[in-house]
C-alpha cells in the first residue's frame, strides 16, 4: 500500500500500518482527487493495484467503464447544483453524521465482474483552517447477507412440501398485481383448485401418499401455466389457488380446464369412493377488471362462490364467474 502527500514521517507509516491491516474495503483521494491511499481490501474488491493508480485519477476504472466521477470526488464539487445532479446519480444521501454521503445498493465491479451490495461512505476531512484536505471512502460488502435475506425470503414464501408459493406469497403477489391492473385498466383472474374428497384418499393411503399426490397436482399446476407473470399457491391442505394477471375470463378458464383434464389423466385411484373411481377436483375461475379505490374483496369472493358452485354441482368440474 502505498501513501503519498498527505501525511509525513512516522505520521505516515502509521496511518500505513493501519490501513494495510484493516478489513474494510478503503481509498482516500487528496483535494485534487489524486489517490492517495487504497488499500489491500480495496485491491480485493475492485481488483484494481494500488501501484497502478497512486498519485493519479484514474480510480474511476475500479468502479466504472468510462470516466466518472465517484461517491467521494462529489464531496471536491464547489457548485450545490452540480452535487445535487451527482446525489441523484449514485442515489446518495447524508450520512449519520451529515458531513459526508452515503450510498447504497447491488454495485458492478466492472474489473471483477462481479456484483457486491455495498454501503458506500465518503467523509471529508477538514484542517484548522476549514480547507478541505482529504476524503475516505470505505466499502462495507453486505453481499452474503443480502443473499441469504433473499434466500430466506423465498423460504418463508414458499410451501415446503409442494414448492408453489404459500399464502403469504398469493397475497402479496394479488395485491401488487391488483394494483396495477387499476393502474393499466386491465383484466385479473384468479383460479381456485380444491381436490375432491381428499380426506378419505389420505385415510386410505396414508398422509405419506397423500403427499405424494398433493406434490403430483403441484407439479401439473405448475406445467399448465404459460407465463412467467403467472403465480401458483398452496393455501392449505389440498387447496391450491392461481393468479393470472392480464387475463381475460376465457384465458383463465383455458388453464383451469387443462389443470382439470391433467388430474384425470393421471388416474390416481380413489378407492375410498368407488372401485373404479379416480382423483378428481373441482375449480372455481373469476375474473374482473379492477375499479379506482376497490380492494381486492369483491374478486377473492366471486373465486370462493365459483368453487362453491363446482362443488355444489357434483364436484369434478370448472366453473368460471366474470363480472
Amino acid at each position: 500500500m502505498k501513501i503519498k502527500g498527505m501525511f509525513q514521517g512516522s505520521d505516515r507509516d502509521l496511518v500505513a500500518g493501519f490501513l494495510h491491516e484493516i478489513t474494510i474495503p478503503t481509498f482516500v483521494i487528496n483535494a485534487e482527487r489524486q489517490a492517495v491511499v487504497w488499500n489491500k481490501a480495496c485491491e480485493r474488491l475492485t481488483g484494481l493495484l494500488a501501484e497502478s493508480l497512486i498519485g493519479t485519477q484514474d480510480y474511476w476504472r475500479a468502479f466504472y467503464e468510462r470516466p466518472r466521477l465517484c461517491l467521494a470526488e462529489v464531496l471536491t464539487l464547489e457548485s450545490i447544483m452540480q452535487r445535487r445532479e451527482y446525489y441523484s446519480q449514485h442515489k446518495a444521501v447524508p450520512n449519520a453524521s451529515g458531513k459526508g454521503l452515503r450510498a447504497e445498493g447491488w454495485f458492478n465491479f466492472p474489473l471483477t465482474g462481479q456484483q457486491h451490495y455495498v454501503i458506500q461512505e465518503a467523509i471529508p476531512i477538514y484542517n484548522e483552517s476549514r480547507n478541505l484536505v482529504a476524503i475516505i471512502q470505505t466499502f462495507t460488502d453486505l453481499s452474503d447477507l443480502k443473499r441469504a435475506q433473499k434466500t430466506l425470503q423465498q423460504l418463508t414464501k414458499n410451501d415446503a412440501l409442494t414448492g408453489l408459493g404459500n399464502q403469504r406469497a398469493f397475497d402479496e403477489y394479488l395485491n401488487s398485481e391488483w394494483q396495477r391492473a387499476q393502474r393499466q385498466s386491465t383484466e385479473i383472474a384468479l383460479i381456485k383448485i380444491d381436490v375432491d374428497q381428499f380426506k378419505r384418499y389420505n385415510e386410505h393411503f396414508g398422509h405419506q401418499e397423500g403427499d405424494a399426490c398433493l406434490k403430483r397436482i403441484a407439479e401439473i399446476i405448475s406445467q399448465s401455466m404459460g407465463r412467467l407473470s403467472d403465480i401458483a399457491c398452496r393455501s392449505g391442505g389440498e387447496e391450491f389457488m392461481l393468479i393470472l394477471p392480464a387475463t381475460d375470463l376465457e384465458g383463465a378458464k383455458i388453464v383451469a380446464d387443462r389443470i382439470h383434464a391433467a388430474v384425470l389423466a393421471l388416474a390416481i385411484p380413489q378407492p375410498k369412493v368407488d372401485a373404479n373411481a379416480c382423483l378428481t377436483v373441482s375449480i372455481g375461475v373469476a375474473c374482473t377488471i379492477p375499479v379506482e379505490g376497490e380492494g381486492v374483496t369483491r374478486l377473492m369472493l366471486m373465486m370462493e362462490e365459483a368453487i362453491n358452485r363446482a362443488k355444489y354441482l357434483g364436484q369434478n368440474q370448472v366453473v368460471s364467474i366474470n363480472s
